[in-house]
């Protein structure tokens, strides 16, 4: 009987350890796809906005979408030092919210409308 018991134990356990082998084989695939679909979104960032790809990521990571994150970067990209850009994205993120379009995030800026509609169409296109 002690044998019986000792021996479903085991089986118990080694069929645990096969099934949480399965999990962590099927997480870490999950996550590789994750990484790489965020890697293409902050190269497709990156190559829109002509920002640093660790500060496309921090916007990312800061919960902005990968298309405010580009219309930031097109709003700000007449300034070429980059730590004037990076602050006045961080302004231009801040001015969008859910119940403001674009363009009137760009219309607070004094960019004209028709260059927003410029950007609106390319970042549709790109993200």
């Amino acid at each position: 009987m002690k044998n019986t018991i000792i021996a479903i134990l085991m089986g118990v356990v080694a069929f645990g350890g096969a099934i949480n082998h399965d999990i962590s084989k099927a997480n870490a695939s999950d996550f590789i796809q994750w990484y790489w679909h965020t890697d293409q979104i902050m190269a497709r960032v990156t190559s829109a906005t002509n920002v640093p790809r660790y500060i496309a990521a921090y916007f990312l990571q800061e919960g902005n979408t990968p298309h405010d994150v580009v219309m930031a970067g097109m709003l700000t990209s007449d300034s070429k030092d980059l730590n004037i850009r990076i602050s006045s994205m961080t302004e231009i993120l801040s001015m969008k919210k859910i119940n403001n379009s674009w363009l009137e995030v760009a219309e607070a800026l004094g960019v004209d409308k028709e260059t927003c509609q410029e950007y609106l169409d390319r970042v549709s296109d790109m993200v």
